[in-house]
């Protein structure tokens, strides 16, 4: 992935937060993780490992949490998983990393929103010729949906 591209930058900072500090991310952020479809290859794979990994450990960090990644995911990406573990975060202190975690990862998946709300405004004006449809009032519930979740993943980063 291009280190420019900003997507590229958000889902990485993503996989450094999960591999390395797995055990600040909360039970919901884990759920949303699970669901993000990953823009480039290599960082879906990566994000398939670590997936992997929290369903048969207990997310902490380490190197059995590494290993239980890189266990999860295809061979190609093990140099990859190994760069992300032990790439420097952009935090100055342990106090401010909770912090960086909620944002980074808010973050991205305010932008998995911003994507499917995307798709879904385009669906919406396939349909507008018939807004009476059942399917048009589902994706305008499925908007209102997002964009109640987008609102409350802003408001926890601050």
């Amino acid at each position: 992935p291009d280190p420019r591209d900003p997507v590229a930058r958000l889902e990485k900072a993503a996989l450094e937060i999960a591999l390395q500090h797995p055990e600040l991310i909360s039970v919901d952020q884990w759920r949303n993780l699970a669901t993000v479809q990953f823009r480039y290859r290599t960082h879906r794979e990566v994000a398939a490992g670590i997936i992997h990994a929290a369903t048969v450990m207990a997310p902490t960090p380490g190197i059995e949490w590494i290993n239980c990644v890189r266990s999860g995911a295809v061979e190609g990406v093990h140099p990859a998983i190994a760069e992300l573990a032990v790439s420097p975060l952009p935090v100055s202190s342990a106090e401010r990393l909770p912090g960086f975690v909620t944002g980074a990862l808010n973050a991205l998946f305010e932008q998995q929103i911003a994507r499917q709300k995307s798709d879904l405004m385009m669906r919406l004006e396939q349909l507008s010729a018939n807004p009476d449809d059942e399917e048009f009032e589902a994706v305008q519930r499925q908007l209102l949906e997002l964009e109640m979740r987008r609102r409350q993943l802003s408001a926890q980063r601050g």
